[in-house]
């Protein structure tokens, strides 16, 4: 298989630890004052309290072992209205990210900067400058992923297009080199998984939330030849045959 595949999402991992040196991923308070994921709930209980079912915090379980396997233990993004965004970066990440991809936060943007006990700290920006860092970072995956689709990485994959929130990616293909498996063009299903969960962590989804759906079809027919779920199909793709 080709290399550039798993390039590819190593360069992913990249811009989403560079947009976490200008404000990637924060943390919210919870009522107690403690800092814990952002969830929501359905009402049960005494006074209101909210309880995640069990299906529910099955995926948030997921979802943040998917965020402390890609950015590190303990952060999430939150949005304070339209205006601002809050963002935490966890103490064991912040010297590495930086190491990684030479960047810095910009100081020029940052309108408040919030020092935590357990070594963290929430960096508070504009909405307007954060979204446009991660548009920045979209496009530059996207031109890896096109890259790829280019030079014939994933032979049987004619394009693509997504849903405004990157839940849904539907990808066309030439049905039957793409279901006769002497490929890897499953494989890209990955990229797009990590993609659409990315984005939807460094956009500030409630974990409970994020959710990408990518569906592969057949270009002529409009027939659907496959379909993945992530986070919860990222364990299903065996990478045995890299071992030699």
């Amino acid at each position: 298989m080709n290399r550039r595949f798993f390039v590819l999402l190593f360069v992913f991992v990249l811009l989403a630890f560079g947009l976490m040196c200008w404000g990637g991923v924060g943390r919210v308070f919870a009522e107690d004052g403690e800092m814990g994921p952002k969830v929501t709930a359905t009402p049960e209980g005494e006074e209101g309290a909210l309880v995640l079912t069990e299906e529910d915090a099955a995926h948030v379980a997921l979802v943040e072992d998917f965020v402390a396997d890609l950015f590190g233990e303990g952060f999430f993004v939150e949005r304070v209205g339209d205006e601002f965004v809050r963002v935490t970066v966890p103490a064991d990440a912040e010297d590495e990210i930086e190491y990684e991809t030479g960047m810095d936060f910009d100081a020029s943007e940052v309108v408040l900067i919030e020092e935590h006990a357990d070594g963290s700290s929430t960096v508070t920006f504009t909405a307007e400058y954060y979204d446009g860092e991660l548009a920045e970072m979209v496009t530059q995956a996207e031109f890896e992923m096109k890259s790829l689709m280019a030079e014939g990485v994933f032979a049987s994959l004619q394009g693509y297009e997504y849903a405004e929130g990157m839940d849904v990616f539907d990808v066309q293909v030439n049905g039957a080199a793409f279901l006769a498996g002497a490929t890897y063009d499953a494989y890209s299903a990955l990229i797009f998984g990590y993609f659409g969960v990315s984005y939807q962590v460094l956009d500030g989804i409630d974990f409970v939330d994020v959710s990408t759906n990518v569906n592969f079809f057949d270009a002529v027919s409009g027939e659907l030849v496959a379909g993945y779920v992530f986070p919860e199909q990222f364990e299903e793709f065996d990478f045995s045959f890299l071992d030699y």
